[in-house]
């Protein structure tokens, strides 16, 4: 609930360019991704963002 409220700020009536809010959308997908990612391989966010690019 409290991620919803916090995406719900950020987006409605807000004067952020679309870029930014474009991407605060993909970290509040990819956030949760890749808390499994650290939990079940045991990969830090930046070692995960290098496998990936």
């Amino acid at each position: 609930m409290l991620h919803g409220l916090l995406l719900e700020a950020i987006l409605k009536d807000n004067p952020i360019p679309v870029a930014y809010r474009m991407n605060c959308i993909a970290n509040f997908y990819v956030g949760p991704l890749v808390a499994m990612m650290e939990r079940s391989f045991r990969l830090t966010r930046s070692k995960w963002i290098v496998l990936f690019c």
